[in-house]
């Protein structure tokens, strides 16, 4: 009957197991799915057009595992740093410098480094442009059945054209999660970048809270 009447509790559905009129104090929206047995757990404005902001960059990292072999390399842009706005996360990537996709993906989805996003954009669509990849990013997420997201570029930094939906970020992850690859750097808590023939090594310390061994122990409960 309340599968019937009200809409299942799957990652489509209108009840989830918890409820959802308890309002938060902190968040527009929120999605708690578990994803074994397709059930939503809590919601709370799971439809909400919000901003995406990074976790836009789970797409990106998805369609580039997709497209390349994490032993590829990729030669930057020459002035990769005049394609991101000032002061915008990134690694310092140098013009022509030569590094591994693999490297490159944990900069992206550990730091949100934004030059990494670009230089990985450049590679797989062999332009000096992100358009074309921010049209398959918009095209990736319409398969996995995403109907409230567009992404307006792909780093995630805010532009009025980027929405989503915290329903369809969960489709996201439960998509991108079934790659192997995708799943071990999402999973990553440190890295260090080796250095390169014009660059030092680089370590990555994680930009998402939950995951920093520095940060978490402030928080955790």
């Amino acid at each position: 009957t309340v599968c019937i009447k009200q809409g299942c509790r799957t990652i489509n559905g209108l009840v989830p197991l918890g409820g959802s009129d308890r309002k938060l104090a902190t968040a527009q929206s929120a999605f708690l799915y578990e994803i074994t047995t397709d059930t939503v757990v809590y919601s709370y404005n799971a439809d909400l057009k919000v901003h995406p902001g990074t976790l836009t960059k789970m797409v990106l990292a998805l369609l580039v595992l997709e497209n390349c072999e994490l032993d590829d390399v990729v030669t930057v842009t020459e002035g990769i740093q005049s394609y991101i706005p000032a002061g915008s996360n990134n690694i310092k990537l140098k013009s022509f410098e030569e590094i591994s996709v693999k490297d490159l993906l944990y900069a992206v989805m550990l730091y949100g480094a934004n030059d990494a996003a670009v230089a990985l954009a450049h590679h797989v669509t062999g332009t000096t442009s992100t358009d074309a990849f921010l049209t398959m990013m918009n095209n990736r997420v319409k398969v996995m059945g995403c109907v409230n997201t567009e992404f307006g570029n792909i780093s995630g930094l805010y532009t009025a054209q980027s929405y989503s939906t915290a329903r369809d970020i969960a489709k996201i992850v439960r998509e991108a999660i079934q790659n192997e690859e995708f799943a071990e750097i999402f999973g990553t808590a440190e890295y260090t970048i080796p250095a390169t023939e014009i660059s030092d090594e680089r370590k990555l310390d994680p930009s998402n809270y939950m995951m920093s061994e520095r940060v978490i122990q402030d928080f955790y409960d």
